[in-house]
């Protein structure tokens, strides 16, 4: 009966509006709130020094800037903007082509939907379909993030070796007042993960403490540089035009949000009365009684269509609904099934023709739509790799502690075998050169899909060994090419 009417206790929108009004809201307070102050800017001035030491490590600064905003940001191309208008005119500044700065920005910002504790706003809504605690998911993804980051870290440095001169350039420096609020930024994240990972608070109350302590102390800050030390750069902002800015900045991310998902509680309502669920879910179970791989695949292209048109939030509600259900009925871990869905949204805000993350960047670099979305898709191969990998290497979502430990290792060397084999060099020779990066990206899969983990773990220290001598080699036999050479940076 409750499938063809209206459940009158949440309402014709159902539950997922009022997630956004209650638990996203509350952690919405806390981006606001950076972003009123500026501690966002803050965040990447910092990353700039950190990685801006050397011009191959320059790019870096696109990966650790959109990692930290990532932190409170819960959409890709938002993501884009704020960390994208510095890092990709860096970028280019150092010599980087205008296609790849916008790619790695692009597959970035794409990690920040990965990243804890926001995770594009998709953990709030697997809590809520699994029924469990928010920091249960929490958990589980940052060896997710982990394993993205590191991987598309050592991407973008075997690119940047390949695109740019070795030399040192001189490291930015950031004012007293951005590292104080950099500070502030960074401990609040801690303080959010300590009150609902050790104090087990719940996620409600922990987020709302975790904006306030923000919010107070980035509030202190301002009052203190600008009343106490006199600093000039802060006598010429606002108090008032801030708190104006972290208001907006709330109301604007909330209301999106509630509409969003309010009008998807009536899409799944439309899916559930006209039995679209159901049959979508049959095509599913009896292609899965043939081959489970032929229907973990069919779904797969599902989600890709789905998020084609669809933002990840709604790509991951619709694969939630249609495609968790049958994975669950022929034994797969519940788990791994929305974890599977997850990282498919994410993947769809890449996913070709659409993609507004690399229109984003794109636009910053000046360059073309089409070229920086594949190059982007080439860098952001292990959001592709992990979304089948949590199948055969599952503990890196099911069993938080020493087997998740493991699970990630395994994924992450084989992550980064195979980035090598996309973008590293072994030899000068090419016929040479491919050979041993096609045996590298062989034992690289092995470690990922390999259901026995003693062959796994065999085939790993190989990858491992490969990995350390192709990075040193790399050095050697990649130096820019004469027609992407660089200028001196000004």
């Amino acid at each position: 009966v409750t499938s063809s009417t209206v459940e009158f206790s949440t309402g014709i929108y159902g539950i997922y509006g009022q997630l956004a009004l209650t638990l996203i809201a509350a952690f919405l307070l806390i981006a606001a709130a950076a972003n009123g102050f500026g501690a966002q800017a803050a965040m990447i001035n910092v990353m700039r020094r950190l990685a801006g030491r050397s011009r191959h490590l320059v790019p870096q600064t696109a990966v650790l800037g959109s990692l930290s905003v990532g932190m409170i940001s819960g959409s890709g191309s938002a993501n884009a903007v704020v960390v994208g208008t510095i890092t990709i005119p860096l970028m280019k500044r150092y010599g980087v082509p205008g296609t790849f700065a916008g790619a790695i920005e692009t597959a970035a910002s794409m990690g920040g939907l990965l990243m804890p504790p926001m995770m594009g706003v998709g953990a709030f809504l697997m809590s809520e379909f699994l029924g469990v605690p928010y920091w249960e998911v929490v958990k589980r993804g940052f060896a997710l993030a982990f394993v993205y980051y590191a991987s598309l870290a050592l991407a973008v440095y075997l690119l940047c070796v390949r695109l740019l001169p070795r030399d040192v350039v001189a490291a930015p420096k950031v004012p007293p007042y951005e590292q104080v609020k950099f500070s502030i930024f960074l401990l609040a994240v801690i303080f959010l993960i300590v009150l609902m990972g050790w104090v087990g608070m719940g996620e409600l109350r922990a987020a709302l403490y975790a904006a306030i302590f923000m919010f107070v102390f980035l509030l202190a800050a301002f009052l203190y540089f600008k009343y106490v030390l006199k600093d000039s750069e802060v006598a010429k902002e606002s108090l008032f035009e801030k708190v104006r800015v972290t208001v907006e900045t709330h109301a604007d991310m909330t209301s999106y949000l509630t509409l969003l998902l309010a009008t998807l509680g009536i899409m799944i309502g439309l899916f559930t009365i006209t039995g679209f669920i159901n049959r979508m879910g049959a095509m599913l179970l009896d292609l899965g009684a043939w081959n489970i791989i032929a229907m973990i695949l069919m779904a797969y292209v599902f989600g890709w269509l789905v998020g084609a048109g669809l933002p990840p939030t709604a790509t991951y509600i619709i694969g939630a609904v249609v495609i968790v259900g049958p994975l669950r009925e022929l034994g797969v871990n519940p788990w791994v099934a929305h974890f599977f869905v997850f990282l498919l949204s994410v993947w769809g805000e890449l996913s070709p023709p659409t993609s507004l993350t690399a229109a984003v960047s794109a636009r910053i670099a000046e360059a073309s739509f089409m070229r920086t979305m594949w190059e982007a898709l080439k860098i952001c191969l292990p959001i592709t790799l992990m979304t089948f990998a949590i199948f055969t290497r599952s503990d890196i979502v099911v069993n938080p502690g020493w087997p998740q430990v493991f699970a990630t290792a395994l994924v992450l060397i084989s992550t980064c075998g195979i980035t090598f084999a996309m973008f590293g060099r072994f030899l000068e020779r090419l016929g040479g050169d491919v050979l041993l990066r096609v045996t590298l990206a062989l034992f690289a899969f092995v470690t990922m899909f390999h259901p026995d983990n003693r062959v796994a773990t065999a085939a790993g220290a190989v990858v491992v060994v490969g990995l350390i001598a192709g990075i040193l080699r790399h050095r050697h036999v990649a130096p820019p090419k004469s027609g992407l050479q660089s200028q001196p940076a000004s």
